[in-house]
């Protein structure tokens, strides 16, 4: 696998229904689910099939297709539409900011001039800061992605603005626990609750106090690079993403074990697995992400037969395979195959 390639699976791909969650409101909208879907390269994709994936690079064409057909920024989840070019607008006005908390202030000062359907609010506690979503929900369908996306967009705004990623002490949501927390956990890389009275990011006091100082050269690459750095955390869990950047760097040649990847951390075994239950993983489910991804990809390439792919990821028998597949998946590798998905960008070779 060229590293080119290599680099395009350091990420994890996206659960399908982040897919159909940032489609809630484009019926409503007028628009067309099935068009944008076909137009995004995803026509494949199905609301009801649970484990199936797609990649960064798709899931961004899709967000970009929704927005440029709505002209509206916020996908259709606000009852006015917000111009495509806000952001960038409102990104300006953070070069006159000195730090995180009055960077919220202007956000909440920008984005009441399109709508006053939501706004953030900022509460001091003695130990912790909070910051809380307020966003009215007018229509009957799902703001669960809208919810996700503002609290990533803050998190992902104050980590820029001081310069560090900085782990949030909890994040709260107000909708139940489902089987997309491992992804989210990935996104937001802080405990997550479930069913909270309010959508909340807790950081420990003082973070939006911390002096920052932003050029506009600065802004200007932040905002083009601006989509992808909401959707891929750039330091997750960090021994997770070892982890994975390890089993994925000598993957041609051989599938490291658990203690042959410790070693090359310079850790124990034990340690290793005490570091990564801390990040609510295990060895054995990042080997078998990576595999899940890899195997998406190679199940696009024609030309490679079902035991060509099972060896490429691991399996020394293609019904091994089948089973492990059908486990991450929900299908059997040939109906995978049959469905004729687009290739995931960055194909292993």
């Amino acid at each position: 696998m060229h590293n080119s390639a290599a680099s395009q699976f350091l990420a994890p791909t996206i659960p399908v229904e982040f897919v159909f969650d940032a489609l809630q409101a484009c019926p409503a909208r007028g628009a067309d689910v099935t068009q944008l879907l076909t137009q995004a390269g995803l026509a494949h994709v199905q609301p009801l099939t649970p484990g199936n994936r797609v990649s960064v690079v798709d899931y961004s064409r899709l967000l970009r297709l929704i927005i440029q057909q709505l002209d509206d920024s916020f996908l259709g989840f606000l009852d006015r539409p917000v111009p495509q070019k806000a952001f960038a607008v409102f990104a300006t006005q953070l070069v006159a900011c000195t730090n995180a908390a009055q960077a919220i202030t202007q956000l909440n000062r920008f984005y009441k001039l399109f709508s006053d359907q939501f706004h953030l609010e900022v509460l001091e506690h003695t130990e912790h800061t909070v910051i809380r979503l307020h966003l009215r929900q007018t229509q009957l369908f799902d703001y669960r992605f809208i919810h996700q996306s503002l609290l990533i967009v803050v998190l992902r705004l104050i980590h820029w603005l001081i310069g560090e990623v900085i782990q949030p002490e909890a994040v709260h949501f107000t909708f139940a626990k489902n089987h997309l927390h491992p992804h989210l956990y990935y996104l937001f890389g802080g405990p997550l609750h479930y069913a909270s009275p309010y959508n909340e990011l807790h950081f420990a006091r003082g973070v939006l106090q911390v002096p920052c100082a932003t050029t506009q050269a600065q802004v200007e690459v932040m905002v083009r690079d601006s989509q992808r750095m909401m959707l891929i955390n750039h330091r997750p869990a960090p021994f997770t993403h070892a982890v994975r950047k390890l089993l994925l760097l000598h993957c041609q040649r051989e599938w490291l074990s658990a203690e042959q990847v410790a070693n090359e951390l310079n850790l124990s075994a034990n340690l290793l697995w005490r570091k990564l239950k801390r990040e609510e993983t295990r060895f054995q489910d990042i080997r078998d992400a990576l595999k899940r991804d890899l195997s998406l990809s190679l199940l696009t390439n024609e030309q490679l037969t079902l035991s060509d792919i099972a060896a490429r990821v691991g399996f020394a028998e293609a019904s091994s395979f089948h089973k492990a597949f059908s486990k991450w998946t929900g299908f059997a590798p040939s109906n995978y195959r049959r469905g004729k998905p687009g290739p995931l960008q960055g194909t292993a070779e």
